[in-house]
């Protein structure tokens, strides 16, 4: 995996960029920073301003764990499609999504009634209707949370589809798709040949070994095991990324012309 800057990480990028390739995105951790409480999420003013700059010059897409409105209201562009719950919401019909918000429902009183029994601080259920982020960022002990984790999502019924994150379990109807079902509905049903995908977590990582060709894959932070091709040392050079898309584009631009 080459660092993004590099002289071949630049190559990868540059061969990558066109007017008619996907930019998509994953949100918390990529646009914007990790923060304790997911409510208080916000993109930087000028990530937001290069993302709504991009926009107009290729097709820019946000895939996110975050609801559909939810997101809709954070990246506020009616320009940038948008995929929520993971995939779950933007493909389509191909998901039955009053089953889903009626499974959501019941875990969600069985979370509630698991943290309040055991009498747990610092787990937040987060109920995004048609899934749940189980997050325990503020639990005090980190073996505590994954003991009572691991214990609670064996007695949710029907068996949940989990994906872990940084502190926190999604928690996904069963056969729910993920992010690398939207992205492929996108690139499909928009007829993209080529694509780039940034992303942080584990939700991410099943992009980075699901869809191997025509989309670039960049890992904000290095992991090390990740299967994607690029990475960024941190997520604030997300803007130093979305500005050399930019730049570059606008560069190309002018030669066409010239």
């Amino acid at each position: 995996m080459d660092y993004c800057f590099s002289p071949a990480g630049l190559n990868k990028l540059q061969h990558a960029i066109t007017a008619t390739t996907l930019l998509a995105s994953d949100f918390d951790g990529t646009l914007a920073p990790i923060v304790e409480h997911p409510i208080d999420a916000v993109m930087q003013s000028n990530t937001k301003a290069l993302l709504n700059s991009l926009a107009p010059k290729m097709p820019v897409a946000v895939i996110s764990g975050r609801a559909m409105e939810d997101l809709t209201r954070l990246i506020d562009n009616p320009h940038i499609r948008l995929s929520g719950n993971h995939g779950i919401e933007g493909i389509g019909d191909h998901y039955d999504l009053q089953q889903a918000e009626r499974i959501c429902n019941q875990w969600y009183e069985q979370l509630c009634d698991f943290i309040a029994m055991n009498n747990i601080a610092g787990f937040i259920v987060e109920h995004k209707r048609y899934s749940l982020s189980l997050h325990y960022r503020q639990v005090e002990s980190p073996a505590v949370a994954e003991q009572y984790t691991a214990q609670w999502m064996t007695q949710l019924i029907p068996q949940p589809k989990i994906i872990t994150g940084k502190a926190v379990l999604n928690i996904m109807p069963p056969n729910a798709p993920d992010k690398s079902d939207a992205l492929r509905y996108l690139m499909e049903t928009e007829g993209f040949i080529q694509g780039i995908f940034i992303g942080d977590d584990d939700t991410d990582e099943i992009v980075f070994q699901r869809i191997a060709s025509h989309v670039l894959h960049i890992q904000v932070g290095y992991p090390g095991t990740s299967a994607a091709h690029l990475y960024l040392e941190n997520q604030s050079q997300i803007t130093l990324l979305l500005q050399y898309v930019c730049d570059f584009l606008d560069e190309t631009s002018k030669d066409d012309k010239a």
